[in-house]
């Protein structure tokens, strides 16, 4: 007779029960969606640590990598003004030793001594017998410039190649 009493009260009041169940249920379900997303967060929280930690690392490296690359540029650079100043004082050298050789040298007209002009075919502007007639002259100024610039173009292209120096 009780079980049929139980019975009869549950057959009543079924939606009501029904409705403890699902309320129960959906307080179970909170709770684990909650201890869930706490889990979460602090798992983000972590990801987030980590990333800025790595990206930290990442910024200290890449300054120590820039600044290593500046100074490994600053050394070619100190090494190439030298070997550029070297270069220059040699080059700078022969060039005044080729100055002082290949000088064309004012020649005295020879008069003779009855104060006549020289003949005509006499009148080559001081360029000494033997130069070829197609020479081409140059002043010594050019002489420097020239070298001058030479020899930067030459050691400014062995300083770029120091730049790369993998390739």
């Amino acid at each position: 007779m009780i079980a049929e009493a139980a019975l009869s009260l549950l057959w009543r009041h079924w939606k009501l029960i029904l409705g403890a169940v699902v309320v129960l249920g959906l307080s179970v379900a909170l709770t684990l969606t909650r201890g869930t997303l706490e889990r979460e967060k602090a798992a983000h929280a972590k990801t987030k640590a980590d990333y800025a930690f790595a990206q930290e690392v990442a910024t200290v490296k890449a300054e120590r990598q820039r600044r290593d690359l500046e100074d490994r540029y600053r050394r070619n650079a100190d090494e190439a003004e030298d070997l550029h100043a070297a270069a220059l004082a040699s080059a700078t050298d022969a060039a005044e030793q080729y100055i002082a050789r290949n000088r064309v040298r004012p020649q005295a007209a020879q008069c003779p001594s009855s104060g006549t002009a020289p003949a005509a075919s006499d009148q080559r502007p001081g360029v000494p017998e033997g130069v070829p007639a197609a020479s081409v002259m140059v002043t010594a100024d050019d002489v420097r410039a020239c070298t001058g610039a030479v020899v930067y173009a030459d050691e400014a292209r062995k300083w770029a190649l120091t730049l790369n120096p993998e390739r």
